[in-house]
């Protein structure tokens, strides 16, 4: 057994003295191609755990939640568990104390007393040792990926931060994982590199005691978001990292950056209508509103308010911040003299005011299909049917044929002119239609179909509206397997992009019509 090999002439010259026959074991921070290669990857979180209660051997820390904290601080890192381990032992420390000592920079995490054999006394002298190996460009890259938001990276992004090609930083990543200092990973066919939590602190440490600009990684997400706009599995990849970018350009004053990363992925862009918001994505949409105003972007503020509005709507269930939203992005369309957009918001004011059971719903539709009518636009004429389709479905004494051939002919317009949004949720309203008339098995195929749209433009919410419909279907057919399945496949959907309102009513469905729900992944 060869420990902790590094110099790769050295190991070719020892393979040619030894016999074949020789089972050899090497292990090392590099790759080397030898006949196996065996990925050690880092422990599960139960494993770390137990690792570090074997260490401290005094104590059992399994329901400890500061030590579960200590564990994933440290990344599941076999020798910086150990550190750990010996750490609370020998100074007699709680997981809480050592955390507060060590969480600015975990990597500087070391051996009681220097109790280890040389270079191997902490996690800072095991990098020291492989960073200190590479040459200019490969340590740049290195350090530049400490100076990401988060410890990961395209190859793409990080070509746009050290301003070189993209096939030379793919390159210098590969060469930097048989280095092991990065792993490669991929995400819906998307490349990418990740750094170890703690490779990722001792790197970032490097990186801003340099004095390094961080202004160059805001300036890559930004391009990268508009580059990568209609590239869904692109932008999600990255998006931490642009999120966060966008975060630091507004704290440091830089606002027209987090605007025109907000633009690129709420407007010119359909990335959060398609996979949703977080939190922080919400709050930096709020912000961008605000600086559009005070910056007199008023199309773009309007714009962004109306994205808002949807997602009030669509993930969140708020009607009254939608209203608000809506109303606020109506006066901005009549500030710009936009009728398309006017009778845009003015259509989904009245579908607000719809669900709200509030009488003045009519009135917005009707003044909608006013503007669509005397200006002939196409576009806006689908736009109304198609809301008129679902207002008829949805209201009391509910009209089901006429509002069958509203989204029908509004489903038909749309198609023509390439006008997704429409088309799915006309098929969806149509199927519905299909489904009360007692036109089932039309229903579904309706409901297929919209799912093959939504397939094609890669858009989650839609996926999950259509396999709810279908599992719907599927249901007042009796086919209960093949619900359950297009239910779980929806919930998951649901869930995972923060549908909280949708999810909670398919729960509801499943729970009384006797289906099985799965638990929500924490």
């Amino acid at each position: 057994m060869l420990d902790d090999v590094w110099n790769g002439n050295a190991l070719a010259e020892f393979m040619k003295a030894t016999p074949r026959q020789m089972p050899i074991l090497v292990t090392s921070r590099q790759r080397f191609p030898l006949d196996e290669i065996i990925e050690v990857n880092e422990l599960r979180p139960d494993e770390a755990l137990e690792l570090l209660n074997f260490h401290v051997r005094r104590h059992d820390f399994t329901t400890d939640p500061d030590a579960k904290r200590l564990c994933d601080l440290l990344g599941y890192h076999a020798f910086a568990l150990e550190i750990a381990g010996k750490s609370l032992k020998v100074y007699d420390l709680t997981p809480s104390a050592l955390l507060s000592r060590i969480e600015d920079a975990p990597h500087d995490l070391n051996m009681p007393a220097n109790f280890g054999e040389l270079g191997r006394t902490g996690i800072k002298a095991l990098l020291d040792a492989s960073v200190d190996a590479l040459d200019r460009e490969l340590h740049d890259t290195f350090v530049y990926l400490g100076g990401m938001f988060e410890p990961s990276a395209t190859p793409d992004l990080l070509s746009r931060v050290l301003n070189s090609e993209k096939s030379l930083i793919a390159k210098l990543l590969g060469q930097l994982e048989e280095r092991g200092l990065v792993i490669s990973r991929t995400s819906n066919n998307v490349l990418y590199y990740q750094l170890h939590d703690l490779a990722y602190s001792y790197a970032r440490t490097i990186f801003l005691n340099k004095g390094w600009s961080g202004a160059a990684v805001i300036t890559a997400c930004r391009d990268y978001a508009a580059d990568h706009k209609l590239d869904l599995d692109a932008l999600d990849v990255e998006l931490s990292n642009i999120l966060e970018a966008g975060e630091a350009a507004y704290q440091s004053e830089q606002e027209k950056m987090l605007l025109d990363m907000m633009r690129s992925l709420a407007v010119d862009g359909p990335f959060f209508a398609a996979r949703g918001h977080t939190n922080l994505s919400l709050r930096l949409m709020k912000a961008a509103i605000e600086v559009a105003r005070a910056h007199q972007q008023i199309e773009t503020a309007h714009y962004l308010l109306s994205r808002l509005g949807n997602t009030y709507v669509d993930f969140l269930g708020d009607l009254r911040s939608a209203y608000e939203a809506y109303k606020e992005a109506l006066e901005l369309a009549r500030a710009l003299g936009n009728q398309q957009r006017q009778a845009i918001l003015l259509t989904v004011i009245g579908k607000v005011r719809f669900l709200q059971s509030l009488p003045d719903a009519d009135h917005y539709y009707e003044e909608a299909e006013q503007i669509a009518r005397t200006s002939n636009d196409d576009f806006a004429m689908a736009f109304v049917l198609h809301h008129r389709g679902y207002q008829l479905l949805n209201k009391p004494d509910a009209d089901y044929e006429r509002g069958r051939a509203l989204s029908d002919e509004a489903a038909t317009i749309a198609e023509r002119l390439e006008l997704p949004d429409i088309h799915f949720h006309s098929l969806i309203n149509r199927g519905a239609a299909e489904f009360e008339l007692g036109r089932v098995k039309e229903a579904l195929a309706t409901h297929q179909q919209a799912h093959a749209l939504a397939s094609t433009h890669h858009n989650h919410p839609w996926l999950a509206y259509a396999l709810q419909s279908i599992g719907e279907d599927y249901d007042r057919l009796q086919q209960q397997e093949q619900a359950q399945q297009a239910f779980d496949q929806a919930l998951a959907i649901w869930r995972q992009t923060g549908g909280k309102a949708q999810a909670a009513t398919l729960t509801e469905f499943m729970h009384t019509h006797q289906y099985t729900v799965q638990p929500e992944q924490v």
